[in-house]
């Protein structure tokens, strides 16, 4: 595609070509050298049926690959010192196999005889569950002796908090009475945060105070228990009097207008 010569040498797969430059380098390459090019990429557009033709590199195919390398069999040169107790079995594949000891979970240390197979090499000391030998020697297996190290429990965190039996048994009914629903019926408490019913507060505390209503009010404050609340309280409303001109007016004034209205024991 750079001008330069190539020399097709063969025809690879994916459309790859073994090519030799010619003599003048460039960054296509260097001179004479002998490198892969593709189609179309490295080619001048046009010479499909010249590439065609160059002869075709043997496929060699790819190597399949192996499968997993089988250890091999331990073997020992003899056998070694057997417990007492140790009682011998058949395992699956017809070996004699000495029974050291049981350990957990249905399996057992033992010790192969010297024919070496695929159950293990000579004198190879493994462990077997109970289903790799031959049936019937369940009671055969039960006799062997027990494990002499088995596994100890874990122990526990010593950071976690230990409870007495006595406190775990007072514990008990406590949080069954926890549990247990109550038959009677919850009372909610008023909250302080709750406002107050108009009912327990003064009536100018909920009424504004500056309108005739709060001045109303203000005289009904002062004066609980007199006959002429009604009557000063339309008195402002016809007027629309409110504690801001009571206020603002002097004294003489509000209590000569008062007493002209009838409400002559009114203190100002």
């Amino acid at each position: 595609a750079g001008g330069r010569t190539a020399t097709v040498i063969e025809k690879k797969q994916r459309g790859w070509f073994v090519c030799d430059l010619d003599g003048n380098a460039n960054e296509e390459g260097k001179a004479h050298e002998r490198k892969t090019l593709r189609r179309p990429h490295g080619f001048a557009p046009g010479q499909d049926h010249l590439l065609d033709s160059a002869p075709q590199a043997p496929i060699v195919p790819k190597p399949k690959g192996e499968g997993p390398r089988k250890k091999k069999p331990k073997s020992q040169a003899g056998p070694g010192p057997v417990p007492p107790g140790a009682v011998r079995a058949r395992t699956a594949g017809g070996r004699v196999a000495t029974v050291l000891y049981r350990k957990q979970r249905g399996w057992f240390a033992v010790e192969l005889d010297g024919d070496e197979n695929d159950e293990g090499g000579a004198y190879e000391r493994k462990t077997l569950r109970r289903p790799m030998f031959a049936p019937g020697q369940d009671e055969l297996l039960n006799s062997a002796p027990p494990d002499p190290n088995p596994a100890e429990p874990k122990p526990k965190d010593p950071a976690a908090p230990k409870k007495s039996p006595a406190k775990a048994a007072a514990a008990a009914p406590a949080d069954k009475a926890a549990k247990k629903p109550s038959s009677k019926p919850s009372v909610r408490k008023p909250s302080s945060a709750r406002p107050l019913s108009s009912s327990s507060v003064p009536v100018a505390a909920v009424i504004p105070a500056d309108t005739p209503q709060g001045l109303a009010a203000c005289f009904a404050a002062f004066y609980p228990g007199s006959p002429a609340k009604a009557k000063f309280q339309q008195f402002v409303l016809n007027n629309t009097l409110c504690p801001r001109h009571v206020l603002n007016m002097p004294v003489e004034k509000c209590e000569s207008m008062l007493q002209q209205h009838g409400f002559e024991g009114v203190v100002v």
